[in-house]
């Protein structure tokens, strides 16, 4: 990418090949971190201004990473990705920031596990919670902001709205470098202002003292098309589109919040599908393990076979003829 195009390339706050450089500007600019899996193309770059309560950072490190972060005390959190995916696990909340597809609200007081993919560039807010909170009390003295601490999924319209409040901080950085004078103070305010109003829209602030839902994880809108539409031929691919995500934020999902793949998960469904027939089958009626082992898409019997007994403990054979003994 060209300098001229970097967002905020005249305001670079650390630049280093060094993880430990890149972990100890991290933790000045946003929270103490640890940053796991860094290789070849590892370049991190930290642009970014601060706006008061708000401050701004473009970044890209050049590598998949995994990293695991320490809460980010009083301040909330917004990644909006303008490149790659991005995996978010706090506590029981875990999703998928998507390049045009989706951003997520990083709630304080909650450490987190973030996998990055190796293109991802993004934008970061960091807002101060006490100036989200006056802000949002401005706009509506009954603001339940007092009672969010939750993560949130955010998807494409609020991500579209982030990312414009991003580019109207970048073009008036951009016109300050280009001038002799320094933006106003009360020109600051309104663009940290429009941040939280993107913030707030984003999260659905605008019903404040109703009940929120939390966001649906792209694995349950994929287990759920697994129960409507298993198949023997069902490729994790085809799951993806289901899903409406890429396959690489699929298997992000299904890492972050299954702690397995989209291809083991796929494989277990078919074992289950073959298990459910050979329990309510019989011999007697002319099935067998390798008609059921076939059906579901296992061609070598033996390894259908190994992968039965690894779920269930025992041979698919043993399952139907306990069932046609009258057993099972």
């Amino acid at each position: 990418m060209p300098v001229d195009a970097i967002p905020f390339a005249r305001s670079q706050l650390m630049r280093t090949q060094s993880v430990r450089e890149a972990e100890a500007a991290g933790a000045h600019l946003l929270a103490k971190h640890r940053l796991k899996g860094a290789g070849a193309g590892f370049q991190a770059r930290i642009n970014g201004v601060c706006l008061g309560g708000v401050s701004l950072y473009y970044m890209h490190y050049g590598a998949a990473l995994t990293v695991f972060g320490a809460p980010i005390r009083g301040c909330v959190g917004v990644i909006a990705p303008v490149q790659g995916t991005m995996g978010v696990r706090q506590e029981r909340f875990a999703a998928v920031a998507e390049a045009g597809r989706s951003a997520v609200i990083v709630a304080p007081d909650f450490p987190m596990r973030l996998d990055w993919s190796s293109d991802l560039r993004f934008f970061c807010f960091k807002i101060e919670l006490s100036a989200l909170r006056a802000f949002a009390r401005s706009v509506d003295p009954e603001s339940a902001l007092d009672d969010w601490v939750e993560p949130q999924l955010v998807g494409r319209a609020g991500l579209a709205g982030l990312l414009g409040s991003a580019s109207l901080v970048e073009f008036a950085s951009r016109q300050r470098d280009a001038g002799t004078r320094n933006l106003p103070a009360g020109l600051l305010w309104k663009l940290s202002e429009q941040a939280m109003t993107s913030l707030l829209v984003a999260g659905q602030f605008a019903g404040a003292g109703q009940e929120r839902r939390g966001p649906e994880r792209v694995s349950d809108r994929a287990r759920a098309y697994v129960e409507t539409a298993m198949s023997p031929t069902l490729s994790p691919s085809e799951l993806a589109a289901a899903a409406g995500v890429s396959l690489r934020s699929l298997e992000l999902s299904f890492r972050a919040e299954l702690d397995t793949t989209p291809q083991a998960y796929l494989l277990e469904s078919r074992l289950r599908r073959a298990h459910a027939e050979l329990v309510a089958g019989s011999s007697r009626h002319g099935l067998t393990v390798t008609s059921v082992a076939k059906r579901w898409g296992f061609s070598n019997v033996g390894r259908f076979a190994d992968k039965y007994f690894a779920l269930y403990g025992r041979r698919p054979a043993e399952t139907l003829r306990g069932r046609s003994s009258g057993a099972d």
